[in-house]
């Protein structure tokens, strides 16, 4: 372990100095929120720990990200077949006939 920690580069021991604090940001969170609360729904009412709660938060969140994503990258897409079919056609009205000559 030691001689992987001395192979890293400087910004790699960075990042894993920060991905270690945001571990245990994340678990002493995670600890301090294990209180249950009550989420309403419309016709329930369930207890749930505050930790699962924002775990469930983020994930909706994340999916609904990239589904948004999803549908902007579908929409560029059709924008670039269409104008991909454009520059052939425009090239196909482009090539000009050469004159044959009569030798």
């Amino acid at each position: 372990m030691k001689d992987y920690w001395n192979s890293m580069s400087a910004g790699g021991k960075i990042k894993v100095i920060i991905y270690l604090i945001i571990l245990i940001a994340t678990v002493i969170f995670a600890i301090i929120n294990w209180q249950k609360t009550s989420l309403n729904l419309v016709f329930v009412e369930v207890m749930i720990p505050k930790t699962i709660l924002v775990l469930i938060a983020m994930v909706a969140g994340f999916g609904l990200a990239k589904m948004s994503d999803m549908k902007k990258i579908r929409t560029i897409q059709k924008d670039y077949s269409i104008l991909q079919k454009s520059v052939v056609a425009d090239k196909g009205k482009l090539v000009k006939e050469v004159p044959e000559t009569n030798d």
